[in-house]
Formats: C-alpha cells, sequence, structure tokens
C-alpha cells in the first residue's frame, strides 16, 4: 500500500550529498606592466603567473631598468608560501654600471652580475583581476672582484596589465 512505501523510503538514509567542490584548474597568466622604485628609478616588466582559482604559486619576471648612468636586466621567480599575495624570491641581474650609449662605458668593467633575494606582495587590483600590483623590498649582491660596490637595497612598486588567461590542464 501507499502507507508501507512512504515507510520505507523514510526508513532509507539519505544519500550523501558532496560538499566538497572540484578543486580550480591551474591558470597561467602573462602581464606586462612598469614600476618606480629606489635604486632603479624606473622598469618595464613582463610576468608569468601560475595560479589555482584565487591562489597564487609561481612567478616569474623579466624587467628591464634603463638609464643614462645605472642600468640593470633582470630575472626574478618568487613563490608564495601561503598562496595568497605575499611572495619570497630571488633574483639575477646583469647591471651595467654606465650604459652602453653613454660616455665612458667600459665593457670590460661596466657589466657585473649581481644576485639578489626579495619579500614582497603581488596581487589584483579589481575583481575581473586585469590591474595587478606588486611591493617588493630587496637586497642585492655583486659578487665580483672587479667592482666596489656594497651590498645593495632595493624598492619596486610596480603595476602590470593581465594581457593573457589561459587554463591549463585537460577540460
Amino acid at each position: 500500500t501507499v502507507d508501507s512505501r512512504v515507510e520505507l523510503a523514510a526508513a532509507e538514509p539519505l544519500a550523501a550529498v558532496p560538499t566538497t567542490q572540484e578543486p580550480a584548474r591551474p591558470e597561467l597568466r602573462l602581464a606586462v606592466g612598469g614600476e618606480v622604485g629606489l635604486l632603479f628609478p624606473f622598469g618595464i616588466d613582463g610576468l608569468l603567473l601560475l595560479e589555482r582559482g584565487q591562489q597564487h604559486s609561481l612567478d616569474l619576471d623579466l624587467s628591464w631598468q634603463p638609464s643614462a648612468y645605472w642600468q640593470s636586466y633582470s630575472v626574478g621567480g618568487a613563490y608564495h608560501p601561503f598562496g595568497n599575495a605575499w611572495f619570497a624570491g630571488g633574483r639575477v641581474r646583469w647591471l651595467q654600471l654606465h650604459a652602453p650609449w653613454s660616455r665612458g662605458y667600459d665593457s670590460d668593467f661596466d657589466n657585473v652580475l649581481g644576485l639578489g633575494l626579495e619579500l614582497g606582495a603581488r596581487g589584483w587590483f579589481d575583481r575581473g583581476q586585469r590591474v595587478l600590483g606588486t611591493a617588493a623590498l630587496g637586497v642585492l649582491f655583486v659578487p665580483s672582484g672587479d667592482t666596489s660596490l656594497p651590498v645593495l637595497y632595493t624598492l619596486s612598486l610596480g603595476v602590470a596589465w593581465g594581457a593573457v588567461r589561459t587554463p591549463l590542464g585537460g577540460s
């Protein structure tokens, strides 16, 4: 009868409803922009970011800080240990103590390699994740016997535009 079917349905346990969401797929992001700072007054940046949902993972950036008497080409890598904006990273800089077009340039003396460490924050300013801001403090070591540069400290503030966004992995 109908009453017995209702009693049987009520006695059966309900199927477990999954409460976890599928993990977010990783995305590769490309951003281009500029920076201002101390030691290097301004620069041009290209950033490659690996993100999973709203969490940052790894960043790689290429920078050029031009100047008439002090310029730098650098590659930096950053790791976001907590998955948020805070990062710790390293940087390799090719420093030119004089620009090649400046008077007094000596290719044997004016090109040195610098190694650095950085701490900072990098995050999106807007909901559409198109404007990326960066603030970083760094220390730069120049392990060269040819120059008398001390340990150098850097500060940079940057803004970049998120140009490309592509998911990684299968669908």
